[in-house]
């Protein structure tokens, strides 16, 4: 009776130990680096307008023009005005997008065959097999640098990295609810406290 009490106990903690994994592992969230002058004061902060895209000839890409709407929503929730004019505001924004290409290399090795025909002198031609995928992939790498516009220097500066095939595959929908969510987690850090 103890011992199917105890079993019992066992199969309960792996089920929860599972859920919590798949639980953990649908999170979509990204990871967000962050880095700011800790000298400076963020208190003063109240006004900000955004500078030109550093893109081709100042072209603003949709997935730009997406995280720019999103960061506007974020900052206003945080008390602060966007202006339209330079000289009206404090801070400026300033987003960077780089793309780049990455290969992903999975090799794969199925091996099979019984026990001792693995050891000479008894090997006997056990088979082995390998794949190996090349995927090619490209990542987002979004920047978004506060600038103080006394000083004109960056004084915080907040980045993700994002596989673009997700979100190319995504619905318009997803790419706004993912937009947020990221940008959401971007700015939670922001201002430091």
């Amino acid at each position: 009776m103890n011992c199917l009490k105890h079993k019992t106990n066992i199969i309960k903690s792996f089920f929860f130990l599972l859920i919590g994994s798949i639980i953990a592992g649908c999170s979509s969230t990204i990871p967000v680096k962050v880095d700011f002058d800790r000298d400076y004061n963020f208190a003063a902060l109240k006004t900000y307008v955004w500078l030109q895209p550093a893109g081709e000839e100042g072209i603003i890409s949709l997935y730009e023009k997406r995280y720019m709407d999103a960061i506007d929503q974020e900052m206003k929730s945080k008390g602060f005005l966007k202006v339209n004019e330079k000289s009206a505001s404090n801070f400026w924004l300033k987003i960077h997008t780089v793309v780049t290409n990455e290969k992903n290399v999975t090799h794969f090795y199925n091996t099979w065959g019984y026990y001792p025909y693995w050891y000479y002198p008894y090997y006997m031609g056990a088979g082995h097999n390998s794949t190996m995928h090349i995927r090619d992939q490209q990542r987002a790498t979004l920047i978004l640098d506060v600038i103080d516009s006394t000083k004109k220097q960056v004084v915080w500066q907040g980045s993700f990295v994002g596989k673009m095939k997700v979100y190319q595959d995504a619905s318009i929908e997803e790419k706004s609810s993912q937009t947020n969510i990221n940008t959401r987690e971007m700015l939670k850090s922001f201002p430091p406290k």
